[in-house]
């Protein structure tokens, strides 16, 4: 009869914590592994209007080179085209490909000359064309450093993990259905084996809830000064995850609570 209950138990542990792992997974697979979970970030956190800002800015820093007024460069960086390009850039870093480089200031030079003609009513001579080129030059690199996605670094880490993730979720899955398949067996009725699968997404449960309260009180908010560009960002990105924690955690936490009730309606009918 120990022997009986202890192997149970056994298995309800292991259901539990493959459960707790699928969960973690999906929560992670909805958020920070999500390409979507940080273009909405962006979106809600301003991310897109600072970025165009600060590269109207920066582009217009190196055009200035070329002795002209820095704001020549904004019909080149409509707030519609930053954001595609960051979209596009950020879609490729989760795809883990090389993005394309944009080509948004191919006639900047011919803009910057037809400027300085109208202005002082001479001609640039070959040497002054070259250095104007050079300016576009510097000036598209420049735009493509600033549309870069953010965190590259620590979103290559991520993905790592994620391939490891599938492969996991995949073993987990198989390791449940044979644990449920298992307490069937060992159970008296069908009400214990109900409560005993309640009792392990219970456990599940309460692991991803305190998964999401670690995450949500490490500190992440000081990870960055919050002067930084990206800050509010981050915030938003990062702060994802322990609410993905959370509403996995409550998903799992109702279907047990509905797996004791059912259980309870079966010994009742027995």
């Amino acid at each position: 009869m120990k022997q009986l209950k202890f192997a149970k138990i056994a298995v309800m542990t292991a259901v539990c914590l493959c459960v707790a792992i699928v969960g973690l997974a999906v929560a992670m697979f909805a958020t920070l592994w999500n390409e979507g979970w940080m273009i909405r970030s962006m979106e809600q956190s301003g991310y897109f209007e600072d970025a165009t800002k600060r590269t109207r800015a920066d582009c217009g820093l190196v055009a200035s080179q070329a002795g002209v007024l820095g704001n020549i460069v904004d019909v080149f960086i409509p707030d519609e085209a930053v954001r595609e390009d960051i979209i596009l850039a950020t879609d490729a870093m989760f795809r883990n490909l090389t993005p394309n480089q944009t080509q948004r200031f191919s006639v900047l030079e011919q803009t910057i000359e037809n400027t300085i003609y109208e202005e002082t009513g001479r001609n640039l001579g070959e040497t002054q064309k070259q250095e104007i080129l050079a300016v576009q030059f510097q000036t598209e690199q420049q735009y493509n450093q600033n549309t870069r996605p953010p965190f590259q670094a620590a979103v290559a880490v991520l993905m790592q993990y994620k391939a490891i993730a599938g492969f996991l979720c995949i073993v987990c899955g198989i390791v449940i259905l044979g644990g449920v398949a298992v307490l069937f067996m060992l159970s008296k009725t069908k009400a214990e084996w109900i409560k005993s699968m309640a009792s392990a997404a219970a456990g599940s449960a309460v692991a991803l809830m305190i998964m999401a309260v670690a995450a949500g009180l490490c500190g992440y908010q000081n990870w960055m000064p919050p002067t930084n560009l990206e800050y509010p960002l981050f915030v938003e990105w990062f702060g994802g995850m322990w609410l993905g924690f959370l509403i996995v955690g409550i998903v799992i936490a109702v279907l047990s609570v509905w797996g004791y009730s059912l259980s309870a309606n079966q010994k009742r009918r027995a």
